[in-house]
């Protein structure tokens, strides 16, 4: 799950740009050298950081695997605080509609019956 998180463009593997601005904003340290750490993951040397090469320097490294799964609960977190904001704003703006909606109906009703007497 880590991976296709760090895999920003969904190629099967991750390039030293898609690592490093990810660890960069997760940490909040916009120049963070990670050059090293990408080459230690990078087994082949080939300049990316495929599946394989990712899960077993993991394995190898519990806590950089809990480093990226900590980021990944975060952001999960995240997404799920936003969605109940937006939902609530929903909430609130459907609420504001349906109080609308009632106030003029009355209004509408009250003139009528005035009009009849």
């Amino acid at each position: 799950m880590a991976f296709k998180l760090f895999d920003v463009d969904e190629d099967g593997s991750i390039t030293v740009d898609e690592f490093s601005s990810l660890l960069q904003s997760s940490l909040g340290i916009p120049d963070l050298d990670v050059s090293k750490l990408f080459k230690d993951i990078d087994i082949d040397k080939s300049g990316k950081i495929s599946y394989d090469e990712f899960k077993i320097f993991s394995l190898k490294n519990p806590e950089y695997a809990k480093l990226f799964t900590t980021y990944l609960e975060h952001q999960r977190y995240y997404y799920m605080l936003q969605e109940d904001q937006d939902q609530d704003r929903h909430l609130k703006i459907c609420a504001e509609r349906d109080v609308y909606s009632a106030t003029t109906l009355n209004l509408h009703h009250s003139t009528s019956e005035k009009k009849e007497d």
